[in-house]
């Protein structure tokens, strides 16, 4: 199979995205990163590792085996 496209995250586009978000919402607001479908493709273990070291401590996933994934990547981040 070859692939057309590739995928690449940007670990300072996140966390300003972060921010920003976070400036307009407030601290007191609860932050949920929808990471369905592996993230949307970018995949769960990157992606939610990153947020979650820039903050989000929330995410909304689409069965168990990923909130699984979920957990196992933020867990490496305590």
């Amino acid at each position: 199979m070859t692939h057309t496209s590739y995928i690449e995250l940007s670990e300072s586009a996140i966390k300003n995205n972060i921010r920003f978000i976070r400036d307009v919402i407030g601290e007191n607001t609860i932050f949920s990163s929808v990471v369905k479908g592996n993230a949307y493709g970018h995949g769960i273990k990157t992606y939610c590792a990153l947020a979650y070291k820039y903050g989000v401590r929330h995410f909304s996933v689409s069965d168990a085996n990923e909130a699984f994934e979920v957990k196992k990547s933020c867990l490496t981040m305590m």
